[in-house]
């Protein structure tokens, strides 16, 4: 069994632009979690900084995160990002040390 894809993404707001990004981070998660393979997609903040925004992902499979990447939400957000954010999204992708736990 292949492991899933765990992403975390990390947003730094401009200071005049903090609402707006959140607003359209909240925007898109319902869609996103709709979206086929998707198994978690949360959106934080950071307690000592509100201006940090963070998405922790899980997708089944690359294809699943890849079609999320292209669907029209998430290319809309791209367009509109660069005008918000005082730095680069960042994107860290983890890789499972220990087996997966069964859930109850």
């Amino acid at each position: 069994m292949t492991d899933s894809v765990v992403l975390v993404v990390g947003f730094s707001a401009r200071d005049d632009s903090v609402g707006e990004l959140r607003e359209r981070l909240l925007g898109i998660v319902d869609r996103t979690r709709a979206v086929e393979g998707c198994l978690r997609y949360d959106l934080h903040t950071h307690a000592g900084d509100p201006l940090r925004l963070t998405f922790v992902e899980e997708w089944a499979t690359s294809e699943a995160h890849a079609a999320h990447d292209l669907t029209p939400w998430v290319l809309d957000l791209r367009e509109h990002l660069p005008a918000l954010l005082a730095e680069d999204v960042q994107v860290t992708r983890l890789a499972r040390l220990e087996p997966a736990t069964a859930q109850p």
